[in-house]
């Protein structure tokens, strides 16, 4: 009897000591690519979630939540349909200022205030997620124009600017109580196109100053923040000062959209669980979700693809980026936004911003109108069945399992007629999220969401 005892013990012991070698060796593989500072927490987090999965913060939470949150990013208004796939909160953006320079409420504000009525009034609860920087720096409210490269008097990099959106945060938190439920402290400021002109610091001094401005007003409202990309855990470290201002943590992750490294549902678990550990906050899922169309192109069909622009292989292209750039075939809004973030016109950074699929805001899938080569999970495809299934499982196969996890929000809610990236109607990127087709037809991942959430209480 002892030795069977012993046997299971030991073998206790093995099975510990593997998931710790493949866990190092998962992060060892994945470590160029992100900061080691962060990535240590992963393991060790990992592995203690399990002892602690939960604490008082997250009971707080769930009770002011009413329970877990089931929601949609970009509801569009279409109540009736997302009450009937099981969605009781929704989430979008607040895109303008407060004020205008005048102090008068603008009409930007009172748009979104009464959008978010018209949920509440549903009973659909609300998460109000607040400007970009660049939605401040170039207001019209303020003599801004972003077009044509006018900042406004409110600059989020000043000590100035800081102060005046300090104080609308104070006064939204406390003008929407009853209308919204949440707060999401801006948006995924780990993005270089989403932050600039920022840098991380002043990406985090941006966020830290409208997180304890709403500190000791905020009521009922739950208030945070989201992370996302390879510096998520880098960014985490500038604002963990003000996790007493936090009432959850948020993070995006879109595991085999935009990168070719997570291959596994299970990196949900391991990355949600890291950051649980680390910071002792209740986590929600603030954007989530897996395209469900477009595949990448063959050699021959993108070979074909450049030679309309002259060029036979992607080396000729970049090598002559500054013309190709200017072609009258190439599509204009991506040289828009390249050129703004290198307006310099630096030839070695369009190429790589073009072309370089390590960098993280590279627009190659924009220009080839495809998904780049080994852009998916294992085992799902982008199509629409897959789709699909990667909510089935996702949901009530990982998400459900963490006691932590006080819910998600499912990006999004309906497909787009353009990427709004590039503006082409024919990019996979960014126009085949959605629960519902263009003609309004569900899709298979509608029925995935609605029985996920249903069974996720």
């Amino acid at each position: 009897m002892k030795k069977k005892k012993m046997n299971r013990g030991l073998k206790a012991v093995i099975i510990v000591a593997l998931v710790i070698v493949i866990l190092i060796g998962a992060v060892a593989i994945v470590g160029p690519k992100v900061d080691s500072a962060g990535y240590r927490y992963v393991i060790g987090g990992y592995l203690m979630s399990y002892l602690t999965p939960t604490n008082k913060k997250v009971d707080a939470l769930l009770d002011k939540t009413d329970g877990i949150i089931h929601g949609v990013c970009h509801p569009k208004g279409d109540i009736e349909g997302i009450k009937s796939a099981n969605v009781d909160w929704v989430r979008f953006d607040l895109s303008h200022t407060v004020w205008d320079a005048e102090g008068n409420l603008t009409p930007g504000y009172l748009a979104f205030k009464e959008d978010a009525k018209r949920y509440a009034d549903a009973g659909i609860k609300v998460m109000c997620v607040t400007p970009y920087p660049t939605e401040y720096l170039y207001s019209p409210y303020f003599g801004g124009n972003e077009a044509e490269g006018i900042a406004s008097s409110v600059d989020p990099r000043t000590e100035e600017g800081l102060a005046y959106i300090a104080k609308e945060a104070a006064f939204l938190v406390q003008d929407l109580q009853g209308i919204v439920a949440g707060i999401q402290v801006t948006n995924e400021m780990t993005v270089d196109r989403f932050r600039k002109p920022l840098t991380l610091e002043e990406a985090a001094r941006y966020i830290a100053v409208q997180l304890e401005a709403m500190k000791d007003v905020k009521g009922d409202i739950i208030v945070g923040y989201n992370v996302a990309d390879f510096t998520m855990f880098q960014f985490y470290k500038l604002l963990e000062d003000h996790n007493d201002c936090c009432d959850y943590l948020g993070l995006d992750l879109y595991l085999g959209c935009f990168e070719n490294t997570f291959k596994s549902l299970i990196w949900y678990d391991i990355i949600l669980r890291g950051f649980y550990q680390q910071s002792g906050l209740p986590m929600i899922v603030n954007e989530f979700g897996y395209i469900g169309a477009g595949q990448a192109l063959t050699d021959e069909e993108r070979t074909a693809f450049l030679q309309q622009f002259g060029y036979n292989t992607e080396e000729e292209a970049a090598a002559d980026i500054l013309n190709l750039l200017e072609n009258e075939n190439f599509n204009s809004r991506i040289r828009e936004r390249m050129y703004e973030e290198f307006p310099d016109k630096n030839p070695a950074d369009l190429a790589d911003l073009l072309f370089n699929t390590q960098n993280s805001n590279n627009y190659r899938q924009h220009f080839y109108l495809e998904l780049n080569n080994g852009y998916q999970l294992k085992d799902y495809e982008h199509t629409k069945e897959d789709q699909a299934q990667f909510y089935t499982d996702v949901i009530t196969k990982h998400f459900e399992k963490m006691p932590f996890l006080c819910g998600c929000f499912a990006y999004c809610w309906a497909d787009s007629s353009s990427c709004y990236i590039c503006d082409s109607p024919d990019c996979p990127v960014e126009t085949g999220w959605g629960f519902k087709d263009l003609n309004g037809n569900y899709k298979p991942s509608y029925y995935a969401l609605r029985d996920a959430y249903a069974e996720w209480q």
